[in-house]
């Protein structure tokens, strides 16, 4: 049986073999500029994350009208459903790795009620 999650977990282990080869590679290598590529790859993830990984009041709002159109009973699947739907359009289009996490964990925080979970987890990636 396929789930979003085995493919979320292909996906980010993948990533990481392929940082993990990038960095055995690159140690010793300088860019055209003589930076070593290790202090433009610090500089370059301090610069993407200025921004909200994940932007949860967005989420809902571009979905507002049908969140508000079903009984409040339905609400939590509903909204499973659409983070099921971001983090598949991610894995597609190459979304930022830390951002499908973040939805996923919100995700798990919705289905066990549970929102300090989410919270605490986004401080951390935020650091």
């Amino acid at each position: 049986m396929y789930s979003i999650w085995d493919n979320l977990e292909k996906s980010i282990d993948e990533a990481t073999a392929s940082h993990e080869n990038e960095s055995l590679t690159a140690r010793n290598t300088l860019t055209h500029t003589g930076t070593p590529l290790e202090a433009k790859r610090s500089q370059n993830a301090q610069k993407c994350h200025q921004k909200p990984l994940f932007d949860e009041a967005e989420l809902w709002q571009e979905n507002e009208a049908l969140i508000a159109s079903v009984p409040e009973e339905s609400i939590t699947p509903l909204k499973l459903g659409i983070i099921e739907e971001y983090i598949l359009q991610g894995l597609r289009t190459g979304a930022d790795k830390a951002a499908l996490f973040l939805a996923a964990i919100l995700g798990v925080a919705l289905a066990n009620n549970d929102r300090y979970f989410y919270t605490e987890v986004r401080k951390a990636i935020e650091k």
